[in-house]
């Protein structure tokens, strides 16, 4: 795993740091962005909507101008857009209030930092494949299966035929290292471990990646000055049922855990769900200079900290809240 200083070399990349303005900073992913940019000594600053904390900025996607919050916005910013209803099953009930904030919303800040001349890095996510194959690279097609991944696509093409600065980096699993990562894959596999009818899908495939690996290369999309689309995930892909096992064998709570496999096709979506979606790191890992860690010694890292955190408090127990894909 690299630290958070970059070697930033290449025609593709920009003279100096931009300062960062992260639109939805006090998520999992928000969180670390922010701290790596200050422990870089770079000018940043972060938004926040529902979770405040000190020193981020209350900021509405879809009620707020984001010219009006930042008046200063210009060329030496880098707009790095996280903020987004992710939990797949509350878009899918709401449909016109999740395509307020997911596309509109997104789409009205990402004209207003393109009309500055800002820099945009997009997180979008490894669910806009239908997961038929696996192992999808930048130049493979979406063909998503979810309204969430569909209203990803849309703003991803508008960004693509919009012009401007941009980076479209596509996520998958994120694993955080905080209480206040309540999406963290590992940390809901281990409560759901811990409760009574866990089942697990040995058919189900996807990414699972340090979020201070995320951190990394979101820096250095932002400093780039080309357009493209990237892939910033771990590898290898992980299947459902080997990190409900890696959990169990690395916890010291392994006698209360279990569950049940099945099949993907088995668990009850409201939408279908891509079984295998899982994307390839390639050109992240060659171009951008990042050694993601592997995902096995991620879980294991962050089981080790579960079960202190149990140690001190029962309230790992109970059923997890609905996954993220990529919060």
């Amino acid at each position: 795993m690299t630290d958070f200083g970059l070697t930033r070399t290449g025609g593709a990349l920009a003279a100096t740091r931009r300062r960062l303005i992260i639109i939805g900073a006090s998520g999992l992913i928000g969180r670390p962005l922010l701290a790596a940019a200050l422990a870089e000594g770079r000018p940043a600053v972060g938004t926040y909507f529902a979770n405040p904390a000190p020193g981020l900025v209350p900021f509405d996607l879809a009620r707020q101008d984001l010219v009006e919050v930042f008046p200063e916005l210009g060329p030496d910013d880098a707009v790095v857009l996280l903020g987004a209803r992710k939990d797949a099953n509350w878009v899918f009930a709401n449909p016109l209030e999740s395509q307020e904030i997911n596309v509109d919303g997104a789409l009205h800040a990402i004209r207003r930092a393109n009309d500055a001349g800002a820099r945009l890095v997009f997180a979008s996510t490894e669910f806009v494949f239908d997961g038929v194959a696996g192992g999808y690279s930048e130049s493979d097609i979406p063909n998503p299966s979810t309204l969430y991944a569909q209203q990803k696509v849309e703003v991803e093409q508008a960004i693509q035929s919009g012009g401007g600065s941009w980076a479209i980096a596509r996520t998958g699993w994120t694993v955080g290292w905080e209480r206040a990562d309540t999406q963290c894959p590992v940390l809901n596999t281990y409560r759901s471990l811990l409760s009574p009818g866990a089942v697990m899908a040995d058919d189900n495939m996807f990414t699972l990646t340090d979020v201070r690996d995320t951190a990394t290369a979101l820096l250095a999309l932002a400093d780039r000055s080309d357009s493209d689309v990237w892939h910033v995930a771990a590898a290898p892909p992980v299947v459902r049922t080997d990190l409900a096992d890696w959990v169990m064998e690395t916890s010291r709570q392994r006698a209360r855990m279990g569950y049940e496999r099945v099949r993907f096709s088995d668990i009850p979506y409201p939408e279908p769900r891509p079984e295998r979606s899982w994307i390839v790191n390639h050109k992240a890992v060659q171009n951008l200079q990042i050694t993601f860690a592997e995902p096995w010694r991620t879980v294991e890292s962050k089981v080790r900290l579960l079960d202190a955190w149990f140690d001190s408090s029962q309230r790992l127990q109970g059923p997890p809240p609905h996954e993220s894909q990529d919060s």
